[in-house]
């Protein structure tokens, strides 16, 4: 078993409780509008138009893309030039040489974090990762996940990883078929499962000026979360179109009086659940 890696950073204090090792797996089951890492949403079809723009030679053609992170130089003119969303910058790790990998460094972190991409569309591979982290460690393993996950996977998930952070598009369904082009309905049903287990450690939510910043429903979904349970927290963070490809390339950043006035209604409800705000 394994699973396609698109970068790991080694030291996060945003991806969960702690220093954590925040590892993102390639692939997603929603095309947000927004995205911040659209290199992530595809996996690489071998269509070499990167092999015209890389400059020392990290990406070779072998019947298929192939990768050579030893000498590539991260100038990311292969990322820009991809038109499916996809990176050839990809490794493929089993869980074990995963954790080899992260046991290196398991005396300077408190757990690792999945994020993607949809880093459940290989809840297998993190449920085999997770086995080994606990039984091998005192490390935890937290899943950050935009929530449309089935039921047998979010079942096996709760029973296995320590904590869940969610990315909630949009509260309302039509906004979040238009900003995600799926229904919500299974992501706020994964999100009161993951309530009841006492593992929801964070829902977050971008604001998009004029597309999920209507007042009455940023309301409803701020009194949803509160009613969730007495522990969550919430982040809000303002859109910025740093890294977005497609639709909203050229949408303008969230402004930040707008946002601050967004901020301390949700700081008036959830009072201590709301994390510092983004600015």
């Amino acid at each position: 078993m394994k699973a396609p890696v698109n970068k790991i950073i080694n030291m996060s204090f945003i991806d969960g409780p702690g220093c954590r090792i925040s590892v993102f797996l390639q692939g997603c089951n929603m095309k947000c509008i927004y995205c911040h890492n659209p290199e992530t949403q595809n996996i690489c079809i071998s269509c070499k138009k990167c092999l015209e723009v890389c400059k020392v030679g990290a990406i070779k053609f072998n019947d298929q893309i192939i990768y050579d992170k030893k000498i590539c130089i991260n100038c990311d003119e292969c990322i820009g030039i991809c038109k499916n969303y996809a990176s050839p910058k990809i490794t493929y790790y089993t869980p074990n040489e995963l954790f080899d990998y992260i046991n290196k460094y398991k005396n300077f972190i408190d757990g690792i974090t999945f994020s993607g991409g949809e880093c459940t569309l290989y809840s297998d591979f993190i449920i085999e990762f997770t086995n080994i982290v606990h039984k091998k460690t005192n490390l935890n393993v937290f899943v950050d996940t935009n929530g449309y996950i089935n039921e047998n996977d979010i079942n096996h998930l709760i029973d296995c990883v320590d904590g869940f952070m969610f990315d909630l598009k949009a509260f309302d369904n039509n906004i979040h078929m238009k900003v995600t082009g799926v229904e919500n309905n299974l992501v706020l049903n994964n999100i009161s499962k993951c309530s009841k287990s006492n593992k929801l450690y964070e829902i977050r939510t971008v604001l998009l000026e004029n597309i999920n910043d209507n007042e009455n429903i940023f309301f409803k979904e701020l009194n949803y979360i509160k009613n969730l349970n007495n522990y969550t927290k919430f982040k809000l963070i303002p859109f910025r179109r740093y890294g977005v490809k497609g639709e909203l390339s050229n949408f303008r950043d969230y402004p930040k009086e707008k946002y601050m006035k967004y901020y301390e209604k949700a700081k008036e409800v959830l009072k201590d659940r709301m994390l510092n705000p983004i600015i």
